[in-house]
């Protein structure tokens, strides 16, 4: 109904407004970015408008622009907490972490009980390498985003012995594999743990803790008298933890599996979860990866470590099966995964799954990150994370494309291959 509206009447700043959101609804960025300067060039100076029109030129890829924008929106209302907040992010991908913090500290000072606020609060945190000080902003997730695990009925763990605990994976399969690092220490703590997990991580976490009663996320609210209860990504606040925490390898292969091959193997990932909010800017094209096959001049087999149906499709599209072998019929879930990623001398991947459970088994593994949607996990370190020893950085600038990225690594594979041989 807002095109023939703006048709008839196109000075009308409130209908361009209006079609910017919904336009937002639909993740058209530059197009909701348009209408937001259109009803800011028909109206100037309204902080709504300007607050929307900043983050959506972030979202577009223009954070240059966006920094000006929401600047004109914080001497328009010194008092608006989230454009505090929109500015602290585009800050962060601007590498100005420590400005970053700044504003987003003066937002939750604006707005202490706004989780919108405290989120962009923990992320700059993290990004500022306060980690312990994050998780616990980080716990307004909880009531923005997962609206059915803040009315449990039982009370928060607070990281002391204790009877039942429920402790619950909460989001991606990357997030519950870095948090398994900590189970060790629940297992000492707690007299029974119920661990609800993903599908594809049930058997992996039953091996791990066979006592355990471990069950789908799916599956009902356990029916068992329950004393406290956690969410995993919880836990390093809880438990208070030395954070980022590491106590060495700690999932490993079935021990009975051998496998015996000449060469050497490197495994690729490029993509994650489509429905991600921040794929747009981790993943990236087979076409791109397959240029590390020409590293290696045949002395390298390369295997995709991509699971499901997507990545079979994507390699039979590229007719690349001589050049890489397709493992995802090998991998029906993550313990499965496991016997296969331990087959590999390296992993080189974007950031997600793959990289976690690489870095948890202790496999080298070479991440490529870009620096528009960073994670807050690797900080700004080119090269490392605290998260992972046996990581390394190879991390996107603003002004690069993919394709520079891969050029890089290919140069440091074939450094490492003549190494090896």
């Amino acid at each position: 109904m807002l095109q023939p509206v703006l048709r008839d009447d196109p000075g009308n700043a409130a209908a361009w407004f209006n079609l910017g959101g919904l336009l937002e609804r639909h993740r058209r960025w530059s197009g909701a970015a348009a209408c937001f300067r259109r009803a800011d060039e028909l109206r100037p100076g309204v902080p709504d408008v300007l607050m929307a029109l900043g983050w959506h030129l972030h979202l577009a890829g223009r954070s240059v622009e966006a920094e000006g924008v929401l600047r004109r929106c914080i001497e328009a209302d010194s008092g608006k907490a989230l454009a505090y907040t929109n500015l602290s992010h585009v800050l962060a991908t601007l590498g100005r972490d420590e400005e970053s913090l700044r504003y987003a500290l003066r937002a939750a000072d604006l707005d202490p009980t706004n989780n919108l606020v405290r989120l962009g609060e923990a992320f700059a945190l993290f990004f500022a390498g306060r980690w312990l000080e994050g998780f616990r902003a980080f716990e307004c997730r909880l009531a923005l985003k997962m609206h059915d695990l803040v009315g449990y009925p039982w009370p928060r763990w607070d990281g002391g012995v204790v009877g039942t605990l429920y402790l619950r994976a909460e989001q991606g399969l990357g997030d519950t594999l870095m948090m398994l690092r900590y189970l060790a220490e629940v297992d000492c703590l707690a007299e029974r743990v119920v661990f609800y997990v993903q599908r594809e991580l049930l058997g992996l976490a039953r091996e791990m803790y066979p006592a355990w009663d471990v069950r789908c996320v799916t599956d009902p609210m356990p029916e068992v008298d329950v004393d406290a209860w956690c969410p995993l990504m919880g836990l390093p606040s809880v438990l208070g933890l030395p954070c980022p925490y590491w106590d060495g390898v700690y999932i490993g292969p079935n021990p009975r599996i051998q496998v015996y091959r000449p060469g050497l193997r490197v495994g690729i990932a490029w993509f994650g979860d489509a429905a991600h909010d921040n794929d747009q800017h981790r993943s990236i094209r087979l076409d791109d990866m397959l240029r590390l096959t020409e590293v290696g001049a045949g002395g390298i087999e390369f295997v995709s470590l991509q699971a499901g149906q997507r990545g079979t499709d994507e390699i039979n599209a590229a007719s690349c099966h001589a050049l890489v072998r397709d493992m995802s019929p090998e991998m029906p879930d993550m313990r499965a995964a496991v016997d296969v990623y331990s087959t590999c001398d390296l992993v080189i991947c974007v950031d997600t799954a793959a990289s976690h459970l690489a870095g948890a088994m202790g496999i080298p593994c070479w991440m490529l990150v870009n620096q528009r949607g960073r994670d807050w996990r690797w900080l700004r370190s080119e090269t490392t994370t605290e998260w992972y020893p046996g990581h390394r950085i190879f991390a996107r600038s603003l002004d690069e494309q993919w394709s520079d990225v891969i050029a890089r690594v290919a140069e440091e594979l074939r450094a490492w291959v003549n190494g090896m041989v």
